[in-house]
């Protein structure tokens, strides 16, 4: 016959598994350190899912103990861009954007945990940012500007615009990633399976004005400069309309550079985000064509290195200090430093 303490037994024996603790913080990033990297990616992701409030800590044990700075630097890195889509709302740009970079910037064992933290309809949101990808995709390929009007051809274009302008702010990560191609390469290419084309940069340049997509306001500026004046001109004309309030888009009409500059340059603090965005982007390109001089030959990277500082320099409003006329290594070690510096900013 079971004894009536039997229960009691079984409460006493269960209660230690029952109201076990949880690690502390401390012990988590103490974790961070282990050798064996299955343990750091779940201490890891035991600290992502607890949020911003371990920051503090994480920053301290980065700052007194640097051979843990690596992994420690990973999770908070992933915690800042959980806080930020968690304050940013799916009808923003903002929103998507910092989507973009939880996707591309988060460490691998991370992202998944990052992903359930921030996304409380996770398989509606992912499913909005694939459709919007394709349906920038298939603007970005088959729209054109020109077309008979009346004819099949407008009705197509017309219903690859409608499809553009009704996914709204979720296509702006897919365009700008399309206006990021370093147009001295896209304007020379003709084949799309090689890479982002100068045509297609132009057709997305009109998918911003589509879009009434104001944040690309750094992007407009840089193609401005465009070797192709197709290209060119398109963007000077977005950025008048959307940034001084022209009214319409005058075609193939040399940019007027220097008030395209003194505009942006007034009202940069408008677009913190697009702008820190492109200039890390430019930073990384530094970095790979003062990498190339030192291997050589360097005279062939010198002038990409003068334009990239110049762009550098047009959209922070601050001097590099990059001179493309000293030793190689030097021009490296000076990339690596502004690179760092910009990098240093978007995680701050």
């Amino acid at each position: 016959m079971p004894s009536r303490y039997a229960g009691l037994a079984l409460l006493i024996v269960l209660a230690p598994a029952a109201f076990a603790q949880a690690p502390s913080v401390a012990g988590l990033i103490d974790h961070l350190r282990h050798p064996d990297p299955a343990v750091r990616a779940v201490a890891g992701r035991a600290l992502v899912a607890r949020g911003p409030a371990v920051l503090a800590d994480l920053a301290a044990a980065a700052g007194t103990d640097p051979s843990r700075a690596g992994p420690v630097e990973e999770v908070r890195r992933a915690i800042i861009l959980v806080a930020r889509l968690q304050a940013a709302k799916p009808t923003e740009v903002r929103y998507w954007l910092v989507l973009d970079d939880l996707l591309t910037q988060t460490a691998p064992h991370l992202r998944e945990t990052a992903l359930a933290a921030a996304l409380p309809d996770r398989a509606a949101t992912m499913g909005a940012r694939l459709e919007a990808q394709a349906t920038v995709d298939r603007f970005c390929r088959d729209w054109n500007e020109m077309y008979e009007p009346g004819s099949e051809e407008e009705k197509r274009y017309e219903a690859l615009k409608a499809a553009l302008v009704a996914t709204g702010p979720a296509a702006a990560p897919h365009l700008l990633r399309i206006l990021e191609a370093d147009p001295n390469e896209t304007f020379g290419n003709l084949h799309e399976e090689r890479g982002v084309t100068a045509r297609q940069q132009v057709r997305a340049l009109f998918g911003v004005v589509f879009l009434t997509l104001r944040e690309a306001a750094p992007y407009l500026v840089l193609h401005a400069r465009h070797p192709s004046l197709t290209a060119a001109s398109n963007a000077a004309a977005a950025f008048e309309l959307l940034v001084l309030g022209k009214t319409e888009m005058v075609p193939l009409a040399e940019p007027d550079l220097a008030k395209i500059d003194a505009a942006f340059a007034e009202r940069r603090a408008e677009f913190p985000d697009t702008t820190l965005r492109l200039a890390r982007i430019l930073a990384t390109r530094l970095v790979a064509s003062a990498a190339q001089s030192v291997v050589g030959p360097e005279d062939e990277e010198r002038l990409a290195q003068e334009e990239i500082a110049g762009s550098l320099r047009l959209l922070t409003g601050k001097d590099p200090a990059f001179l493309a006329s000293a030793a190689p290594e030097a021009r490296l070690n000076r990339a690596r430093e502004i690179e760092a510096a910009l990098d240093a900013e978007f995680w701050r």
